[in-house]
């Protein structure tokens, strides 16, 4: 990542969770996405990635608190 603001969108593999990574990358923001779908984590920092947005992705549940402390 750069200096770019950064934004962690939680469930951001799908849904509404996708498409907040996606307009968040469309103003600038490098975007760190997690959820619980390693493969569909995978395929949407594909599409966002070619899309221009610097993207990070973590599988990571947040209802178990060792994955996210």
């Amino acid at each position: 990542m750069n200096d770019k603001p950064l934004a962690w969108v939680v469930g951001g593999s799908g849904g509404i969770g996708f498409a907040c990574a996606e307009s968040l990358g469309a103003e600038g923001y490098a975007i760190a996405i997690s959820g619980r779908d390693e493969l569909a984590l995978k395929e949407s920092a594909i599409r966002l990635t070619e899309k221009g947005t610097e993207v990070f992705s973590v599988v990571c549940d947040i209802s178990i608190e060792d994955q996210v402390t």
